[in-house]
């Protein structure tokens, strides 16, 4: 198991249709199971458990360093191990069609959005599968006893198949800035692609979003993620901000299982990882350390 998930992909650089529009994607397994996350339940004592969707504002969670290494490839043996975060945790509101393609086990009925974890960027090999989901992100998977049955991560679909499609972009409102804001729901962005069309933040939105504070609400009855194109997450604005909501037709399975482009090759592996690139700077006690170009 361990070479075929730290077995290193060529990564695709390149998204030029964003931010017209994002995706699709094709969605991948990663080796992290249950016991591999210590959840840590924000604003709760404890930890070890997702707390009641009505209570959740997103959990914080740290992996052992043995995980990474297991999984990884880690480098280097200066940090014990690595932290992130997951989203408020939400029902799973896709049809059967849809969870087969997004690769959503049969018994998973929660799920969670995982962000770019802190300092990927200097710990892990970042062309691989598990190292996408710990550089890009991912989705984690839950049953009925909160029990982590799957992990998947976002990547290229050029020359396979995609499984997750999305909306035209849609706008955004700085009322809704404000209140995910709060909860640390935005994230610095990773992907190179994106990156390059002009997005710093991005953030998930749960199914059916909904914003005590604003008389508009974001159209996303599956999720979707919003794309912040500004630094200021206190009060900036910019009028390329935008959501692209989970996009549901039975088509566009049949008609997108396989998408052609420059890449595709024979003996190309089923996903591509994307480029990514660190926005933050390693810590301190890693200055002396060869840098990373992502």
């Amino acid at each position: 198991m361990g070479n075929f998930w730290t077995r290193k992909i060529q990564p695709v650089a390149e998204m030029p249709g964003f931010p017209q529009e994002l995706g699709p994607f094709a969605v991948a397994r990663t080796p992290f199971a249950k016991g591999d996350f210590w959840i840590k339940s924000v604003g709760f004592q404890g930890g070890g458990s997702f707390p009641l969707m009505g209570n959740d504002v997103g959990t914080e969670w740290i992996m052992e360093k043995t995980v990474l290494e297991r999984c990884v490839s880690a480098r280097g043996n200066r940090h014990p191990h690595v932290q992130g975060r997951f989203s408020p945790r939400h029902q799973i509101t896709l049809k059967q069609v849809y969870r087969e393609a997004a690769k959503i086990p049969d018994e998973a009925r929660t799920f969670v959005w995982s962000y770019p974890c802190d300092g990927w960027s200097w710990l892990v090999e970042k062309d691989t599968v598990a190292g996408s989901f710990l550089g890009c992100g991912g989705f984690v998977y839950l049953d009925k006893e909160y029990n982590i049955v799957a992990t998947t991560t976002l990547m290229s679909p050029v020359g396979r198949q995609a499984g997750l499609f999305f909306s035209k972009p849609r706008q955004w409102n700085a009322e809704w800035t404000k209140a995910l804001a709060k909860e640390s729901r935005f994230q610095k962005v990773t992907i190179q692609g994106i990156q390059r069309g002009g997005a710093r933040y991005f953030c998930w939105l749960k199914p059916g979003e909904f914003f005590l504070s604003s008389k508009k609400q974001p159209l996303v009855p599956h999720g979707g993620f919003a794309y912040l194109f500004h630094e200021n997450l206190e009060d900036g604005t910019d009028p390329r901000d935008c959501y692209f909501a989970v996009l549901l037709e039975d088509t566009l399975i049949e008609k997108n299982s396989f998408l052609p482009g420059p890449y595709m090759m024979c003996g190309m592996p089923e996903e591509t990882p994307f480029s990514l690139r660190d926005q933050m700077s390693p810590p301190a006690d890693d200055a002396d350390t060869t840098s990373v170009t992502l």
